[in-house]
């Protein structure tokens, strides 16, 4: 698997293409990465490809742009080729603070580790996964610059697999319609997957979290879909009850 760490000179053609923040990466999560295998057997690259979306902005900005609410720029279901910084599936790349010491510090809310992250996704038989970061740059980005940039300009986009009611770009103004008429455009197709709900509710980090909270650990794997992809479920709920 390659994968790309805060970086945006790839470029990559043929692809099937999801995006979202996938931090828990739950069984949702999974369920979307899952729809690419199809496509995956046709010839196409599959690409991950996640918004490293801190809950107080993008690093590096200290102005009052954040604080004024304009951060938002993706809801996800709740709430030669490759130039970049390129490693396998076991080099640490360019990680910054990912979490993979097994310390906790500021990294709790991202659930998992970029280290289990990576092995999650090399298991489902993911291609690509590519970790955008957060810039000042891509928060003002409109969704149509988005489209026409990354997922047709960098990507070669022909197959996009996004969750229900998602939403992304400056002020989360593009859908699935604005997708959908756009891969007329450009020559993609949308798919638009269902939330899965257990027991009445949609799975999602944030009830995980709230579950953390609760001490319900075992709920919580429950949602994950593997014991094995979270190293630190008791140590992150003990720490969300101080």
């Amino acid at each position: 698997m390659i994968c790309i760490f805060d970086k945006d000179d790839f470029r990559f053609s043929n692809t099937a293409v999801t995006i979202g923040k996938f931090d828990a990466l739950h069984i949702g999560h999974k369920a979307l990465i899952g729809r690419m295998a199809e496509y995956k057997k046709a010839g196409l690259k599959t690409v991950v490809l996640r918004l490293d979306i801190p809950s107080d902005g993008y690093p590096g900005y200290s102005g009052d742009y954040c604080n004024a609410g304009n951060c938002g720029y993706l809801r996800y279901s709740d709430n030669s080729e490759g130039s970049g910084n390129l490693g396998n599936s076991g080099d640490s790349g360019n990680l910054g603070n990912s979490g993979d010491s097994g310390n906790l510090g500021d990294s709790w809310q991202q659930i998992r580790t970029e280290s289990e992250r990576i092995g999650i996704l090399e298991r489902l038989g993911t291609d690509i996964y590519i970790r955008l970061a957060f810039t000042e740059k891509l928060a003002r980005m409109s969704a149509e610059d988005f489209i026409k940039d990354y997922l047709v300009g960098k990507l070669d986009v022909r197959k996009l697999i996004v969750g229900e009611d998602f939403r992304f770009g400056h002020e989360r103004r593009g859908n699935i319609e604005m997708l959908t008429d756009a891969g007329r455009k450009y020559g993609f197709e949308t798919t638009e997957v269902a939330k899965i709900r257990m027991n009445g509710e949609a799975v999602s980090s944030s009830n995980i979290r709230r579950l953390l909270k609760n001490g319900e650990t075992e709920k919580v794997r429950e949602l994950l879909g593997d014991d094995r992809d979270l190293r630190n479920a008791d140590q992150i709920s003990a720490f969300l009850k101080e």
